[in-house]
């Protein structure tokens, strides 16, 4: 079942690929018949062809180009410069160069030449315009996605405390206690050392010893 499916699918495909460019092949012959047309001076014959080539959705920028130089010997300017600028667009967007519209525009000389190269530098400028707009967003974006990610990291890390928070109280180490104390302060301290010497005071004066008595002269006279 499946690999029917499949075969049924790739033979759509295939169809839809063959009927494109049979489609295809039919635009290219409409074009080559109205450029024919043209330069034989059956302007009306050419802009037929090249209708019919615009209607069933031909993408070829000369045959813009050229239905364009139709309608300027026709007198119909403002069509022309229509025809000229969708051409000059179409062909600003062929990156690949698929259509080779030099060579094909080598016969169009003189003042219709130089109205169509000023359509076509236009076009360019406007294509140029528009792909730096898109760079330029692009990087700007980009921009903005860095920042995001290192304010997301900073705020991941931690960030310092305010400046002029108050330091923590020193502690030391009593040799009585397993862990830390906190130290005294100095009232604390002055209190104790004040005590310490009042008990030094109240504590009883020792009796004083007796001196012992001196030893006697024997050679001196007997007291009276």
């Amino acid at each position: 079942m499946y690999r029917r499916a499949a075969l049924l699918l790739g033979g759509l495909v295939l169809l839809g690929t063959a009927s494109l460019l049979a489609q295809d092949a039919v635009l290219g012959q409409l074009y080559g018949s109205g450029v024919h047309a043209f330069f034989s001076q059956d302007y009306y014959r050419a802009c037929e062809y090249f209708t019919s080539a615009i209607d069933g959705g031909s993408k070829d920028p000369r045959v813009y180009y050229y239905r364009g130089l139709t309608f300027q010997r026709l007198g119909r300017g403002d069509e022309a410069k229509m025809d000229f600028q969708q051409g000059a667009e179409l062909e600003a967007g062929d990156v690949s160069n698929f259509y080779d519209v030099g060579r094909a525009l080598e016969r169009v000389q003189g003042r219709e030449r130089l109205l169509l190269e000023q359509q076509r530098g236009s076009a360019r400028m406007l294509a140029w315009q528009r792909a730096e707009a898109i760079r330029r967003a692009r990087y700007e974006e980009i921009r903005r996605q860095e920042s995001r990610v290192l304010r997301e990291q900073a705020k991941a890390a931690g960030s310092p405390g305010p400046a002029g928070a108050a330091a923590p109280a020193p502690t030391v180490t009593s040799p009585f206690e397993t862990g830390p104390i906190a130290a005294p302060s100095e009232e604390k301290a002055a209190g104790a050392v004040d005590k310490a010497v009042e008990e030094k005071m109240e504590e009883p004066a020792a009796p004083a010893t007796p001196s012992p008595p001196a030893p006697s002269d024997p050679f001196a006279a007997p007291a009276a």
